[in-house]
């Protein structure tokens, strides 16, 4: 299929728009789903504008902001000439005085030989995607989600909650949603924080997503109260990603029931993996994800002119907090 040329060649960037939906898409269905260039993350939490787009030896090339620090930094998506691709980006980035690492590139790219043999390249392991079977959430069997069954079957018991797949283009299912959203932030005394307002603007801006997009989302209820909602979407190659998770921590076990009905649902679907996105970084939010028993890691690299990577190795991944709701309850 011959590909749309609607996002310019390097050096020209152009802002994401809804209207890249498709030609990012057909970039990103020929990998594995790195979260950093789906393209409902990348337009939800562009919440200042600041992300543009271009192409480069056919290769995706992204130039964001780190949320957590305001800096720039430029990454690509590809298999195509990668060795120049990352010279030749590195290069823009020292002319235009923006980081001198490019970030989140994912093991496709970063595997490369002819790449290695001139750039540093090395892990950043709080940029990993964390991989979930859904048949396994589905089964919850053995040792492992002991913990996890044990808090789900108390939940069911207490309050026997009942789970809806929700409209999100209802306005009274928006409203719910912003909700669940400030009670979460209340209760977790995030409120009124950067992030959390960030946040709450990434969110937000999933309403303006078109229906056709293969968002799926769902809500927890008790009665006709939402206690937590997830948003999710369908992917090519059986797989969905997880965009939006919360839920009001004072039902314990909330979070896994949560998961392991979505992850029925999906299965029904036949989707067979779920990108429960990075940790940023952070070790609370890096032993909650763990604890959800991963069955993969979608490995993401710095990419740095030589004995410059350390240097650049950040210490917390850019603050896309919508994950951090996975909690280990």
């Amino acid at each position: 299929m011959k590909r749309a040329t609607g996002i310019p060649r390097f050096p020209t960037f152009k802002p994401l728009e809804l209207s890249d939906r498709e030609e990012v898409e057909q970039f990103t269905a020929a990998f594995e789903p790195y979260s950093d260039f789906n393209f409902v993350s990348l337009w939800c939490w562009d919440t200042d504008g600041q992300c543009q787009l271009s192409r480069l030896n056919d290769n995706l090339v992204i130039k964001l902001k780190d949320y957590s620090t305001d800096e720039v930094h430029l990454t690509f998506l590809g298999t195509h000439h990668v060795r120049e691709t990352a010279s030749l980006l590195l290069a823009y980035a020292e002319r235009q005085e923006i980081s001198n690492a490019l970030r989140f590139v994912p093991e496709v790219a970063a595997r490369d030989s002819d790449l290695q043999e001139v750039l540093d390249v090395v892990e950043d392991p709080g940029s990993f995607d964390y991989v979930l079977s859904v048949r396994e959430w589905t089964e919850m069997r053995g040792g492992r989600f002991r913990n996890k069954r044990n808090a789900v079957n108390a939940l069911e018991r207490r309050y026997a909650p009942e789970f809806r797949v929700l409209d999100l283009g209802s306005r009274k299912v928006q409203q719910d949603v912003i909700r669940v959203f400030l009670l979460w932030s209340d209760k977790r005394q995030r409120f009124g924080l950067g992030e959390t307002r960030n946040e709450l603007l990434a969110l937000r801006r999933v309403f303006s997503i078109p229906g056709d997009s293969g968002l799926i989302s769902f809500g927890v209820y008790h009665g006709e109260e939402l206690l937590g909602f997830s948003i999710n979407q369908l992917l090519p190659n059986r797989y969905a990603i997880g965009h939006f998770w919360k839920a009001d921590h004072e039902f314990p076990g909330i979070y896994p029931y949560m998961l392991r009905e979505s992850c029925r649902r999906l299965d029904e679907l036949d989707v067979v993996q779920f990108n429960i996105e990075q940790d940023l970084g952070k070790s609370g939010l890096a032993n909650a994800k763990r604890l959800y028993r991963p069955c993969n890691l979608l490995r993401k690299y710095l990419v740095s002119p030589p004995a410059t990577a350390e240097l650049n190795a950040p210490s917390v991944s850019r603050a896309k907090t919508s994950q951090a709701a996975l909690v280990a309850d």
